[in-house]
């Protein structure tokens, strides 16, 4: 009888720890919420982002593709867009660094930019916290990436039906 609790309770000892596992896994990938297609509008002083929009998608992959226009936030421009910024490269990956009392969550956010008209390619990042979750609204403010560093870049998302 001893040897079958002994048993039992290293067997429940595994499956808590790679539940465990698991749940760290699960906690360093996109948030959930985030998944689906987003058109932005962005608020900022940075000429680079001030008063445009953009379009991005979060995918279940850990990445997002930024399809259109500009997102101001993550530092990241659209290869159609006419500006000086680099062109980002796929994959471009999103990372969850975790909560805070005051953020819903903070993005790591990284990826290659290759420069316009050629040359070579760089890395590049951002972090944006998400200041606002609602079900078909985010808003985010971020640093890092395309754009004057130090102006502080706020994005707002609106979920695409």
């Amino acid at each position: 009888m001893r040897r079958k609790t002994i048993r039992f309770f290293m067997a429940l000892s595994l499956i808590l720890l790679l539940a465990e596992v698991a749940y760290a896994k699960q906690s360093e990938v996109i948030p959930r919420f985030l998944l689906g297609t987003w058109i932005i509008s962005n608020d900022t002083s940075d000429d680079t982002y001030s008063g445009t929009v953009g379009q991005v998608t979060f995918l279940e992959d850990g990445s997002l593709t930024i399809d259109s226009g500009r997102f101001a936030a993550a530092g990241l421009v659209a290869e159609s867009e006419d500006v000086s910024c680099h062109i980002p490269l796929s994959p471009i990956l999103v990372k969850s660094l975790g909560k805070s009392s005051f953020a819903k969550q903070f993005l790591h956010i990284s990826w290659f930019g290759k420069m316009r008209g050629g040359g070579g390619t760089y890395p590049q990042d951002s972090v944006v916290t998400i200041i606002e979750h609602l079900s078909n609204k985010i808003t985010m403010i971020g640093s890092g990436g395309c754009g004057a560093q130090g102006a502080l870049k706020i994005s707002h998302l609106q979920k695409m039906k």
